[in-house]
């Protein structure tokens, strides 16, 4: 995830971030304030990766 600017249609900018979605190869742009932070602090089940995958050389 990293963050970038996005500009709105009425020309504004805001923070917003570059995701890439596990199963997309094409990263879509998430505006930062629609993104919620996680407020349950369990581990995801097993199999279940947080991390983004290695990128294919």
């Amino acid at each position: 995830m990293e963050p970038v600017e996005q500009t709105t249609s009425r020309g504004t900018k805001m923070p917003a971030y570059r995701i890439r979605w596990r199963d997309s190869e094409r990263p879509e742009i998430v505006l930062q304030h629609m993104l919620i932070a996680d407020p349950d602090p369990t581990p995801p089940p097993e199999g279940v990766s947080l991390e983004p995958p290695a990128p294919k050389a």
